[in-house]
């Protein structure tokens, strides 16, 4: 995650930006009390975004892949043009 903002800070900078994730330490991270060395420098570099960490478990975060009968369904469909 630390990565990905990094990357795309200027996009992300200024706009109420949602995280989710199935990894259930993120949203941990911006709880704990007492962070030290590594949590606290990502925690520090994390205040500068507007972020809503959102915690989903594993199954629930799959997003829809087509089968190759779901492919062929579509191609079939499109007309052709000679």
């Amino acid at each position: 995650m630390i990565y990905g903002l990094k990357q795309f800070r200027p996009y992300v900078l200024g706009h109420l930006t949602v995280i989710r994730s199935d990894h259930a330490a993120l949203p941990f991270l911006k709880r704990t009390k007492v962070p030290i060395g590594q949590q606290a420098r990502w925690l520090d570099f994390m205040e500068q975004f507007s972020l809503k960490l959102e915690y989903r478990r594993g199954p629930r975060m799959r997003t829809h892949m087509p089968s190759q009968d779901d492919l062929v369904k579509t191609l079939g469909a499109l007309p052709t043009v000679f």
